[in-house]
């Protein structure tokens, strides 16, 4: 399982043409945060829970660890999606 409940429980509202690049923007996010914490795709990606944020943006609320981290989405082409997880409050991603 990829999704923790709260976004279980958005994904089965969401219009159904827009459930996969919801979910793949969801994944690669966490995928991008595990490789920044160092604890890799082993790590359970239901104890990641993100929200959305402002526009477009996901936010990552880590109660567990003092660490800031920002998440940023990509933008992509098309069926395409792409994260970057930095170490850092108010980092910007040029």
């Amino acid at each position: 399982m990829v999704l923790s409940a709260n976004e279980f429980e958005v994904f089965h509202v969401l219009d159904e043409s827009l459930r996969p690049d919801w979910f793949f923007r969801r994944w690669t996010c966490k995928e991008a945060i595990l490789k920044a914490t160092g604890e890799g795709l082993s790590a359970s990606l239901q104890q990641i829970n993100l929200s959305d944020g402002p526009g477009s943006s996901l936010i990552y609320d880590n109660h567990t660890n003092a660490t800031p981290w920002s998440l940023f989405v990509l933008n992509c082409l098309p069926g395409y999606a792409g994260a970057v997880a930095i170490k850092r409050g108010n980092a910007q991603l040029k």
